[in-house]
């Protein structure tokens, strides 16, 4: 029997195919991690996602789409250097389980002899009109490059010449692109390290790490903000915490 079509515009189609891919990746997570792409950011919001606490925040179908789109223009420009062939490695999943650390980095390539890991940042026009224009040394977030060195730390055990990181903004609406160049220090490796070190002491001693001394509007879009709230305004432990908003843990 035909499958019935119960679609009423082409846009549904999309925002149902969202929520599938969503429930799809939700019940395959793996919380028993930290994640490079939360380093630097909202500990707590990172602490709050390995309790795998409930989302209490669905984002809306303006941003999934926005992800959704970012993803498409990494994978043309990733065909795009594997074609010029100067690919090394892509899409590697680069693990630690002494500081339960994972972290997938977007390409490993050959500049001019020598190994680069490029870190790919879409953006819409605004966003890359509003940080393009910030003074030379403001232009790259410290989260990002913090992420970004936490790659070359973590990839260097398998590829020791690497060095060099880069960061390579693009703008989704105009087409414009920006590339920024880092050489990090142990100082900035140690930075890393401290983060994940500091995350796994709160873990293991069970204590919900502080939220944000300043919001900012991201805290607007937390997916926990609601738990967030409730740990600040009633001091909640971390057994009560889960017990209201979470799953049960691994």
């Amino acid at each position: 029997m035909e499958k019935e079509v119960i679609y009423k515009s082409f846009d549904e189609v999309l925002r149902a195919f969202l929520d599938k891919d969503d429930r799809m990746h939700r019940h395959g997570r793996d919380n028993d991690w930290w994640y490079a792409s939360s380093l630097g950011t909202c500990k707590r919001q990172h602490y709050m996602r390995r309790m795998g606490l409930e989302k209490s925040n669905k984002k809306q179908f303006r941003i999934r789409f926005v992800g959704k789109d970012g993803t498409a223009g990494h994978e043309w420009r990733e065909t795009a250097a594997k074609s010029m062939g100067v690919v090394v490695g892509a899409e590697e999943r680069l693990v630690d389980e002494k500081v339960r650390y994972k972290g997938r980095y977007d390409l490993l390539i050959n500049l001019h002899n020598k190994l680069v890991l490029l870190d790919i940042k879409t953006q819409r026009p605004e966003a890359f009109f509003y940080r393009s224009r910030k003074a030379p040394g403001e232009k790259v977030p410290e989260f990002q490059k913090l992420q970004l060195a936490s790659y070359i730390y973590f990839a260097r055990r398998k590829y020791p010449d690497l060095k060099e990181g880069r960061i390579y903004y693009v703008d989704r609406g105009g087409g414009c692109r920006e590339e920024f160049i880092f050489n990090f220090d142990d100082k900035m490796f140690k930075k890393v390290l401290d983060e994940l070190n500091y995350l796994n002491t709160c873990w293991e001693k069970k204590l919900i790490p502080p939220a944000l001394e300043k919001k900012d509007w991201k805290c607007r879009f937390c997916d926990f903000k609601d738990a967030c709230k409730e740990v600040d305004k009633n001091k909640l432990n971390f057994n009560k915490t889960l017990q209201t908003y979470g799953k049960q843990i691994k």
